[in-house]
């Protein structure tokens, strides 16, 4: 989140091991920052949301409440006192969160205490845990907005990992038992980066962070600028600007969806989210006849280019491709060569016209095409360019009603 951007709600009323997050979520919700009142800017409310509407699932914690319990994260011993109010749950506001699935906790700092906090969502009474008297990467004035945390995600390897606005402090924590707050140092620019920045404020301050399944790390800036995060060595590289976000529209919340999408929303925004392609980086609005919560923040369990998707609902069997409709359509060779085309298989599948794009793991198209099919066998070829790097690449195929049929990987070698 960035907290000058926040004025303009009135014109608007490297590779990780994979341990953890091995399927994505059956159920399409994020945890939100927010306040308890829709257009305000006071971070201090957590929510549950559901990503397809944008519509309150649950109230997971509502600061005017006050029952909540206070508790060291280093010792569990709870903290009888009456806080200060720098010590009250949510004090400083919170523009930074990450869901870690396997203890059901909410993790989550401060614009103005630079403290890390989690929210352990297991108990009916919410209740915090604070590492006190542990600076999050340092001792730097916390009045400063560069130095504000804002961005946090859980990455596949299951640590934490934090980045303040000016990218000059990325963290690491542990999850565990007796965990580990490790300062990274700061974030460097990929050489084809050019004039765009990680710590330049007019581009690339607040926003939010996700992972995905090689553990790799993506920041989409409050200014909508998208860069890709190499943990172990620690350089940003540019990728592109979101695509058709409307004027105005500042990415505070970003959390990927059970579809692979990616669901951003706004501190200044209350009228929509937006879905975005990960393929393409293009938005598309989410429609709701309701004004919506407008966020500093989201965060679920899910990570980008998981591919072992599952129905949703049975409500909705064509949300996500399912094994049994996989199965008829095949990709191979993989891992293929740089001398060779893809080929699919379409077997059995209803008739019409597919979509078929493969993508390197940056989003770039390098191929698109369209395959008709018309209820029997069909196989299409993709040829690959002998320049082509090795590395990894996406397939995405949506079927004659635009639903997403497949989204695989394909390694080039």
């Amino acid at each position: 989140m960035n907290w000058p951007l926040l004025t303009a709600f009135i014109a608007v009323v490297a590779v990780a091991p994979m341990v953890a997050h091995s399927q994505p979520s059956t159920e399409n919700y994020a945890y939100a920052v927010t306040s308890n009142v829709k257009g305000d800017y006071q971070w201090t409310e957590v929510k549950e949301i559901d990503l397809n509407t944008g519509n309150i699932l649950r109230n997971v914690y509502e600061n005017a409440k006050g029952n909540y319990k206070l508790f060291n994260a280093r010792t569990g011993q709870e903290i009888h006192a009456t806080p200060p109010d720098s010590q009250s749950p949510f004090s400083g506001l919170s523009a930074a969160c990450a869901y870690h699935k396997e203890t059901n906790r909410l993790y989550y700092a401060s614009m103005f205490i630079n403290q890390l906090r989690y929210l352990d969502l297991n108990s009916p009474t919410p209740q915090i845990y604070i590492f006190e008297n542990e600076p999050l990467g340092g001792s730097n004035d916390m009045s400063i907005e560069a130095n504000h945390f804002t961005r946090m995600v859980i990455g596949p390897d299951g640590n934490g990992y934090a980045l303040n606005n000016d990218g000059k402090r990325f963290i690491k924590f542990t999850t565990g038992e007796n965990p580990v707050i490790t300062n990274l140092g700061q974030l460097t620019n990929a050489p084809e980066n050019g004039a765009v920045s990680i710590s330049d404020a007019n581009t690339s301050w607040g926003g939010d962070m996700i992972a995905d399944v090689s553990g790799n790390l993506y920041i989409i800036s409050a200014n909508n600028y998208l860069f890709k995060i190499d943990v172990q060595a620690r350089t940003a590289k540019y990728i592109t600007k979101i695509k058709n976000l409307p004027v105005g529209f500042t990415t505070n919340g970003a959390a990927v969806d059970n579809k692979g999408n990616l669901t951003l929303s706004s501190a200044n925004f209350i009228t929509a989210y937006y879905k975005i392609d990960p393929i393409t980086w293009e938005a598309t609005a989410i429609t709701n006849n309701d004004l919506l919560y407008n966020t500093s923040d989201l965060a679920n369990e899910n990570l980008l280019l998981q591919t072992d998707l599952v129905v949703l609902s049975k409500d909705d069997p064509q949300s996500r491709p399912t094994r049994d409709r996989e199965e008829k359509v095949t990709i191979y060779p993989n891992p293929a060569k740089p001398n060779q085309p893809i080929q699919i298989s379409f077997k059995n599948q209803g008739r019409g016209k597919y979509h078929v794009l493969l993508a390197d793991f940056n989003g770039r198209v390098i191929s698109a095409q369209q395959v008709n099919v018309d209820g029997a066998s069909v196989l299409s070829r993709i040829p690959l360019d002998l320049s082509l790097a090795k590395g990894l690449y996406i397939v995405k195929i949506m079927d004659p009603q635009n639903q997403l049929l497949v989204l695989k990987k394909v390694i080039v070698e």
